[in-house]
């Protein structure tokens, strides 16, 4: 072989060589895959404010050229908006801008309505509020039981003060107690006033001119309660909401059936909210009332079909039942003291 020949074999090996070590598909090297864009996408966002609001609230979403997604607020450092929350108007576009990407949002600058509630209301569980016209100061009312509220006596109060704000739809409440309500003419929607509450005709309180049977019987087996197996429920409420329940073959005849011979669930046993009155896991009588709890049916205490359902848990050898009560005709007078 000539060194011409050589020469010429050694360089197109070399060639060869340079080709292998750049070719990404051997050698364990390779070339690395081109890199996505950045993203930036918007993972919630409040569309309402009232007028005056000063920042957007939100959170975002970045996802960097490697692949990392990163939760970033929306008004975190590094995080640029145009928001303007001074004055009114309605699809307003917000451009977010982080890390050189952009986003876009709309969204909705609303004056909230007047506000002007005024009366005494029930809000949650054993706790009234009271409103005053005018002001957004309000006295909160927290009582140990129903029969103290029903008195009036023992009350606990606090001075408390509600904001005016914009609901996620646009619609103007109030945050008061950490609960967010909406006003509606003096008062709040879907809570009952004071006066509603002791209205007898809607249902809050338990009627206490008449009865309330059970609609059924209870049944016969083992595991129910001996003095309720095949009976019915009868219940009275005072004028003091103390309540008083019997089991009894027929309604048809009532005549054995006395106060003082009656199972009494006193009214500071019980509770209430703004559903009305009721009580949950109270103690009673050993043999015939342990652990009763009330649930109130939509209609409450003025239904005549399905008003409440009275309940006695079992636990361990007490042994328990549950009957659908109902409004009745039959007067509570009737049932005498003694």
């Amino acid at each position: 072989m000539t060194k011409k020949v050589l020469i010429a074999i050694l360089a197109v090996l070399l060639i060869v060589g340079l080709t292998s070590c750049s070719d990404g598909g051997s050698g364990g090297g390779g070339q690395t895959d081109p890199k996505r864009p950045a993203t930036l996408s918007v993972s919630s966002f409040t569309e309402y404010y009232p007028v005056g609001t000063e920042k957007p609230s939100g959170s975002l979403l970045y996802t960097s050229t490697d692949g990392k997604i990163t939760s970033v607020g929306i008004n975190d450092e590094g995080v640029t908006h145009n928001f303007d929350g001074k004055t009114a108007g309605e699809n307003k576009t917000l451009i977010i801008s982080y890390k050189g990407i952009d986003a876009a949002k709309t969204y909705s600058v609303v004056k909230p309505d007047d506000v002007n509630i005024d009366g005494v209301f029930i809000l949650n569980e054993k706790s009234t509020y009271i409103f005053k016209s005018g002001s957004t100061k309000v006295i909160k009312e927290k009582w140990d039981s129903f029969g103290e509220y029903n008195s009036f006596t023992g009350a606990t109060e606090s001075e408390l003060t509600y904001t005016v704000g914009i609901s996620p739809s646009g619609r103007t409440t109030i945050r008061l107690d950490g609960w967010t309500y909406t006003p509606k003419d003096s008062g709040l929607a879907g809570y009952p006033s004071e006066d509603d509450f002791f209205d007898s005709d809607l249902g809050y309180l338990p009627n206490t001119t008449y009865l309330y049977f059970s609609t059924d019987k209870e049944d016969t087996r083992s595991i129910t309660n001996g003095y309720a197996q095949n009976k019915y429920c009868v219940m009275l409420f005072d004028n003091e909401y103390n309540a008083y329940f019997w089991f009894v073959a027929s309604l048809s005849d009532l005549t054995s059936l006395k106060l003082n011979n009656g199972v009494k669930i006193l009214a500071s046993q019980m509770s209430f909210d703004n559903a009305g009155l009721k009580f949950k896991g109270v103690n009673a009588d050993v043999d015939k009332g342990k652990n009763l709890e009330i649930l109130l049916n939509r209609e409450n205490y003025a239904s005549k079909t399905r008003a409440f359902g009275f309940i006695s848990s079992g636990e361990g050898d007490y042994k328990g039942y549950q009957y659908t009560m109902k409004l009745t005709d039959v007067l509570a007078s009737s049932i005498p003291a003694n």
